[in-house]
């Protein structure tokens, strides 16, 4: 009973080994084109998502932002991830888009590869250039 104990503990802690918490500081026309572009209530979650997203492309590799916040955040889980590039997911999706993700080219690629850009994209290439010094449009 032991032994199926600790395989148990074992198979529910592994995944979670993977996952850490990083502070990052996100640059405010980030920021700023994260309000414009997706209208939140909480300024706060535009900051989260911003150091979200520099991270992302600054290490270039995906990254999970994990959130319970449905009404703010998850209900735009698409356009986020359409304009940013960033994948918003509740925490028990979170390894699942993880593994989906790691399967594609790295964030930085991933984005040049796109075609037909919209305009938020195109202004979101363009603000990632200008503050980080990034060049993420094809």
């Amino acid at each position: 009973m032991m032994t199926e104990l600790a395989t148990i503990k074992h198979k529910l802690q592994a995944p979670f080994k993977c996952m850490k918490a990083v502070d990052i500081k996100p640059d405010v026309p980030i920021v700023s084109l994260i309000i414009i572009k997706t209208p939140l209530v909480n300024p706060n979650d535009a900051e989260h998502l911003a150091s979200a997203v520099k991270y992302q492309f600054q290490k270039n590799m995906w990254v999970i932002f994990v959130t319970n916040d449905e009404k703010d955040i998850l209900s735009k889980e698409t356009s986020i991830h359409d304009i940013f590039a960033l994948q918003c997911s509740k925490p028990e999706w979170a390894l699942d888009h993880y593994r989906y993700l790691t399967r594609l080219k790295s964030p930085i690629e991933h984005f040049r590869e796109l075609s037909n850009y919209s305009d938020k994209q195109k202004e979101f290439g363009e603000t990632i250039e200008k503050a980080m010094g990034i060049r993420i449009l094809g």
